[in-house]
């Protein structure tokens, strides 16, 4: 009878091991379904402030662009002004 009994223990024990470990594979299958979302949020969060950045340096290149341009016609304005004051001092 003694024999029986241990052997009921260590079955019992064993069953509540197994259910423990199965407890904890489920909840951490849980966990990773979790952090898969998240993982997927965030790289979709990464593409869109890539895109972002794209656009941004598109807008910084075309501010440059236009710049540069305006920058050069006030040169050329201020030497026509320029030419024109000379033309006129030498015409007096």
């Amino acid at each position: 009878m003694y024999f029986i009994l241990k052997i009921e223990l260590a079955r019992a024990k064993v069953s509540e091991k197994s259910t423990a470990m199965y407890n904890n594979v489920l909840e951490s299958h849980g966990r990773l379904k979790t952090l898969d979302k998240d993982l997927k949020n965030i790289n979709k969060e990464l593409q869109d402030f890539s895109k972002e950045r794209e656009i941004a340096n598109k807008q910084k290149t075309q501010a440059l662009q236009t710049y540069t341009k305006l920058e050069l016609d006030v040169k050329d304005f201020e030497e026509r002004l320029s030419s024109e004051a000379r033309s006129k001092v030498v015409q007096l």
